[in-house]
């Protein structure tokens, strides 16, 4: 659902597969029983956020939307259903507020379900895409290996191939980043793999990637940017 689909939405009185609650920092109760019977039908939307008066919705916003979304996706993950509820979270900055959004998560596991915290470290909210970099690079910068390597002159040279490649996939995200998107951009760090993953799809095969296509970025600036700030 797009920022524009949600704001027809609150403005609409027909609703079957959507209900707003007001929710202002504190997931309320009766949350639970909508779930449940959106889970028992076809789906739907649970928006947080809004408050009715009378016949009429009016956006009130939320205080610590990350701390409603992880008490809402752990409960949804813990044994509180009897089956597993897949739940995907959005979020919005409406009149003027920010709805710019990245992700980086620190998964303490090869999966979400092995591990046995949801994350070690979540990446807070910036202002802008070079604040995000900024950020993320450390992340990564912390998690390659530096194998031990000694030049012709007896000293010790890093191997930075590691942090090499995960910066070049870092720009190339960054590069072409959509903030208009619903779905938002993400890293996720699991203790055998790092995935960059953004919205969109190939335009060709992968196969054919490497050979006549060539990529505009969508940013071209902050791709700029990047490579041009020197390796930490």
């Amino acid at each position: 659902m797009t920022k524009e689909e949600l704001i027809d939405r609150i403005n609409d009185i027909e609703w079957e597969d959507f209900e707003a609650k007001e929710a202002k920092s504190e997931l309320p109760k009766n949350i639970w029983e909508t779930v449940s019977a959106f889970a028992n039908t076809s789906g739907g939307w649970i928006v947080l956020g809004i408050k009715q008066n009378g016949k009429k919705f009016e956006i009130s916003g939320v205080d610590n939307a990350e701390k409603l979304e992880q008490d809402f996706q752990g409960t949804l993950r813990s044994q509180k259903f009897n089956e597993a509820v897949d739940a995907k979270s959005m979020l919005y900055h409406i009149d003027g507020h920010r709805f710019f959004w990245m992700d980086l998560v620190e998964i303490p596991g090869r999966s979400v379900r092995e591990a046995r915290t949801r994350y070690t470290y979540r990446i807070p909210e910036q202002e802008n895409l070079w604040e995000y970099f900024q950020i993320m690079i450390r992340r990564l910068r912390l998690i390659v290996d530096t194998p031990f390597m000694m030049n012709d002159e007896g000293f010790n040279v890093e191997d930075r191939s590691q942090f090499k490649i995960l910066r070049e996939a870092l720009v190339n995200m960054l590069s072409h980043f959509d903030p208009f998107s619903t779905i938002h951009s993400c890293i996720h760090i699991y203790t055998d793999r790092v995935e960059f993953f953004n919205a969109g799809g190939y335009p060709v095969p992968i196969s054919q990637l490497g050979n006549h296509l060539y990529s505009n970025p969508r940013n071209p600036i902050i791709a700029k940017i990047c490579n041009y700030s020197a390796p930490l």
